[in-house]
C-alpha cells in the first residue's frame, strides 16, 4: 500500500498555537500567583488583627459584670411598680384633656371639679401602690445584659407614666392644702428616677432625667398656683427636690456602661455564632463573620471607638463636658481605617453630658426658689438679692453648672404666657392670656452662655418672637419662676 501522505500545518498556524497555548499558560500563572499573594497577605492580616473571638468573651464578661446584684421579691419594688400598673385605669381622651396634662398648667378651676377627683378615686390604688414601690429602696429589673444592646426595656416607658399619674396626685393634694402629701408624691417620683436608673444605661439615665423633670415641673406649677405660705410646708417641698443629682458621677457612670456595651455590640457584629447562636462552618474554622470587615474595619473601628470613650471618661471624671464637635474632631484624629460604628454612635454622649448638667441646674434652681420662698414666709418681704439668703437660707448664692456663673433674679413685670395647646382641625388659634406679671424668676445662664433673662424655649412658655429674625441660638436658661409676693401671705 502506499503510504499515506500528512499535511504539515502552516508554520504561521503552528507559532499562533503555540502563542495561545503560551498565553493560557500565563493567564493561569497570573491567577495563580495573584490567588497566592492574596492568600499570604489575608493571612497575615489575620495573624496580626484582633481577636475576635477573645476580644468578645471579655466584653461579654465586662458587661455582666455590670448587672446589678439580684433582689429577692419582698424587697424589690419591681414588683409593686407591676401590681400597680395593672391597677392604672388610664385616660382615653386625647392628652390636652388628660389630668397628666393640666398638672403642669396654669389650670383654673380644674382641679376643683368632679373629673380629675374621679379619675384619682379609680386610681386610688394604684397610687398608693407606687408610693410603697418609692419607699423601698431596691429595685431590680431583671434585664437581660447578655443581649446587648438589644435588651428588652419595658419598664422605661411604665415609670414615666407613673411619675405622670403621681404628678397629678400631688397637684390635687396642693390644692386641697395638703402639702405635706403633695411633697411626699413628688419626692416618689424622684425616687421613681432613682429607680429607673438602677441600670446603668444611658437610655436608662435619660429617662431618669425625664422623671425628675416632671416632678421639677410639679414643684413649679405648685409654688405658682397652689402657692404654699407656711415655712414648714415649703421646707416640706425643698426635702423632696432632690439635690443629689451630681451631673457628672451620673454621666460617668453611663458612659463606662456604654464603651462596655459598644465594644460587645461590635465585637458581636463579627462573629457569627454570637448573632446566631449556632456554630457555622466558618465559625469552625475559627474564621469571624464577615472577614472582609473584621480584616479591614473592624480593628480601626474598635481601637477608634475604645481611644475616644477613654478619652470622653476620663474628661468627665476630671469634671468637663465633651461637645458633639470636640468628640467628631477626636474620631477624625484616631482613626486609621473605616470607622462607621464609632461614628454613628459616640457623637451622641456629648448630648448626654449636656442632659445631665441641666438636669443639676433645674435642682441647684429649684433648691434656690424654694429658700426665697423661705425667707418670704419669715419676714414677710421680698429679698433684695440672693445673697440675702445666706447664710441662713443658702450656704452661699448658688452657681449653674454649664459655666460656673452665680445664679441670676430678675422680676418680670409683663408676666408669662403658657404655650397653647397644639390646634384642633377647624378652630381657631387660641391667644394666650398674660399671667402673673410680676413674677421672679430666678434662673442660671444656660449651654449658650448668654443670659436670655430666665427664659428657655422648651420651658412651656410662648416666647416673644426675636429681633433678629437669623438668630440660630435659642433661649436656654435653666429656672424657676416665683409667683409675685404678697404681703402678709405667710400669716394667711
Amino acid at each position: 500500500m502506499p503510504e499515506t501522505s500528512v499535511a504539515k500545518p502552516h508554520p504561521r498556524r503552528m507559532l499562533a498555537a503555540w502563542y495561545l497555548r503560551s498565553l493560557d499558560r500565563s493567564f493561569i500563572s497570573v491567577f495563580m500567583t495573584f490567588g497566592l499573594v492574596l492568600l499570604f497577605a489575608l493571612l497575615l492580616l489575620r495573624g496580626g488583627a484582633d481577636d475576635v473571638e477573645s476580644n468578645l468573651r471579655k466584653t461579654r464578661a465586662d458587661v455582666l459584670a455590670l448587672q446589678p446584684e439580684t433582689v429577692d421579691d419582698a424587697n424589690n419594688a419591681m414588683l409593686d411598680y407591676q401590681g400597680a400598673n395593672a391597677a392604672i385605669v388610664r385616660f382615653s381622651g386625647q392628652w390636652t384633656d388628660s389630668p397628666e396634662y393640666f398638672a403642669s398648667r396654669s389650670a383654673e378651676g380644674y382641679f376643683a371639679g368632679q373629673e380629675v377627683k374621679t379619675y384619682l378615686q379609680q386610681n386610688a390604688a394604684a397610687i398608693q401602690r407606687l408610693l410603697q414601690a418609692a419607699d423601698k429602696p431596691r429595685c431590680d429589673w431583671r434585664l437581660n445584659y447578655a443581649a446587648g444592646y438589644a435588651m428588652m426595656l419595658p419598664h422605661l416607658s411604665m415609670l414615666r407614666s407613673d411619675a405622670r399619674l403621681l404628678s397629678v396626685y400631688a397637684r390635687e393634694c396642693a390644692h386641697q392644702r395638703d402639702h405635706t402629701e403633695a411633697a411626699h408624691a413628688i419626692a416618689a417620683m424622684h425616687a421613681i428616677a432613682r429607680h429607673a436608673e438602677r441600670d446603668p444605661l444611658l437610655i436608662c439615665g435619660l429617662v431618669s432625667i425625664a422623671i425628675d423633670g416632671i416632678a421639677d415641673q410639679t414643684i413649679e406649677s405648685i409654688v405658682l398656683w397652689e402657692t404654699p405660705t407656711s415655712a414648714a410646708d415649703i421646707e416640706s417641698y425643698r426635702k423632696s427636690a432632690g439635690l443629689y443629682r451630681k451631673w457628672h458621677e451620673r454621666a460617668l457612670r453611663t458612659l463606662e456602661c456604654e464603651k462596655r456595651f459598644a465594644l460587645y455590640t461590635l465585637d458581636g457584629m463579627v462573629n457569627e455564632s454570637q448573632l446566631n447562636g449556632s456554630a457555622s462552618a466558618t465559625a469552625a474554622l475559627g474564621v469571624p463573620y464577615y472577614v472582609g470587615g473584621a480584616i479591614f474595619w473592624y480593628g480601626a473601628d474598635r481601637r477608634c471607638c475604645l481611644k475616644v470613650m477613654n478619652d470622653i471618661i476620663e474628661e468627665t471624671r476630671a469634671g468637663k463636658r465633651t461637645h458633639d464637635d470636640t468628640i467628631n474632631a477626636r474620631i477624625e484624629a484616631n482613626q486609621t481605617g473605616p470607622a462607621i460604628f464609632t461614628t454613628l454612635l459616640l457623637p451622641s454622649l456629648g448630648r448626654s453630658s449636656d442632659a445631665f448638667a441641666r438636669n443639676q441646674e433645674q435642682a441647684i434652681a429649684t433648691d434656690a426658689a424654694l429658700a426665697w420662698l423661705l425667707f418670704r414666709a419669715k419676714y414677710n418681704r421680698e429679698p433684695k438679692s440672693l445673697e440675702e439668703l445666706a447664710p441662713e437660707f443658702l450656704a452661699a448664692v448658688p452657681h449653674g453648672v454649664f459655666h460656673d456663673l452665680p445664679l441670676r433674679v430678675r422680676t418680670d413685670t409683663s408676666g408669662f404666657r403658657e404655650k397653647p395647646p397644639p390646634l384642633k382641625t377647624g378652630t381657631a388659634p387660641l391667644s394666650a392670656a398674660p399671667l402673673l406679671p410680676g413674677i421672679v424668676r430666678i434662673y442660671t445662664v444656660g449651654k449658650n452662655g448668654q443670659d436670655d433673662q430666665g427664659l428657655c424655649a422648651n420651658a412651656g412658655e410662648e416666647l416673644k418672637p426675636k429681633p433678629n429674625a437669623n438668630s440660630e441660638i435659642e433661649e436656654d436658661d435653666t429656672g424657676f419662676r416665683v409667683p409675685p409676693f404678697k404681703e402678709r401671705e405667710a400669716t394667711r
